[in-house]
């Protein structure tokens, strides 16, 4: 009766062991990486770890505090601290999903601007904290002033991703790019002027930033009309900023409205599929994935080329 007991307890303490040394071949890194800001008293003594935001910290799957003995995050927030950091150490879920754990990430993180006062935070996600702030950075990243991931499959946010790849384009040489951001009144159009000043800044008249109007495609996206925000009213915001003028079409059926800006840091674009719609000398087609054609984004209903093709029809009939 007593071997079984054994071979479990041997199991146990192995599982154990392993355990532990895995999470200290991640964290390492991250120990590394935070110690060259709480180097020394002397660096305390002078605020060298101090920063404008908070710092938050944000442990990866079965993450915790303290665990026999063991220092998730190796003292280093008690030691960011006496240099003159304000460091929080949030409290998510050890076991749960992205979203889950990144809205408990974005509720605490409105709560430490609320005790601080200050406007943003610097996030640091190990592991699967990863993921975690590049949730919140995504969904709030007016919050947001730095996401740092470590020992996890994702650097930084999921918008530096994005920046990334429009300047692997441009040293491509693509041209023109076009960025669309469809604007969704009460959720980002409080992002229209800094993302009209982020791509004037730093990707050049080379890239056109296009804003769409929020539209119902296809009675998939519970739209909704109060939900709208007029292109006039975006273009309204952006000439307080960056004064514009209207510019004439590239090509009959042009979906979009072009505007340049007056100091010639290039030009913008507005869509107005809801409020203006363009029906008349339109031309667009749309085919999902499922292989349907449709020829209105509006449209629920449209024509299954999938069905045809793996249905032996010849070219001229799938034409006709």
């Amino acid at each position: 009766m007593t071997r079984p007991s054994i071979t479990r307890s041997s199991t146990a303490r192995s599982f154990a062991s392993a355990f532990f040394l895995s999470l200290r071949r991640f964290v390492w890194p991250l120990a590394v990486l935070l110690s060259f800001l709480a180097a020394s008293p002397a660096q305390s003594q002078t605020g060298y770890t101090q920063a404008r935001y908070p710092v938050v910290l944000v442990h990866g799957l079965f993450g915790f505090d303290s665990f026999l003995g063991l220092d998730y995050f190796y003292g280093i927030p008690d030691g960011l601290r006496q240099g003159g950091a304000k460091v929080y150490v949030a409290q998510v879920s050890a076991a749960n999903s992205t979203e889950v754990r990144g809205e408990q990430l974005l509720a605490q993180v409105r709560n430490i601007l609320a005790l601080t006062g200050a406007s943003k935070v610097n996030l640091i996600g190990h592991s699967h904290g990863g993921p975690t702030i590049r949730y919140v950075a995504g969904v709030a990243p007016q919050l947001v002033a730095s996401a740092t991931s470590i020992g996890g499959v994702n650097k930084g946010s999921a918008v530096a991703d994005v920046l990334r790849g429009i300047a692997a384009a441009q040293r491509a040489g693509l041209s023109p790019i076009k960025i669309n951001m469809v604007v969704k009144r009460g959720t980002n159009d409080d992002q229209i002027v800094p993302l009209a000043r982020h791509v004037r800044e730093h990707c050049g008249p080379g890239v056109v930033l296009r804003f769409i109007e929020y539209m119902d495609v296809g009675a998939t996206n519970g739209w909704r009309m109060d939900e709208v925000l007029p292109s006039a009213d975006v273009v309204a915001r952006l000439s307080r900023a960056f004064p514009l003028q209207p510019l004439a079409a590239n090509a009959p059926g042009e979906t979009a409205q072009r505007w340049r800006y007056v100091d010639g840091g290039g030009e913008i674009g507005v869509v107005s599929s809801v409020t203006q719609a363009f029906c008349h000398d339109c031309n667009r087609a749309r085919l999902s994935t499922e292989g349907k054609l449709f020829l209105c984004l509006f449209a629920s209903r449209g024509h299954d080329l999938r069905a045809l093709l793996r249905g032996g029809y010849s070219d001229e009939q799938i034409a006709a």
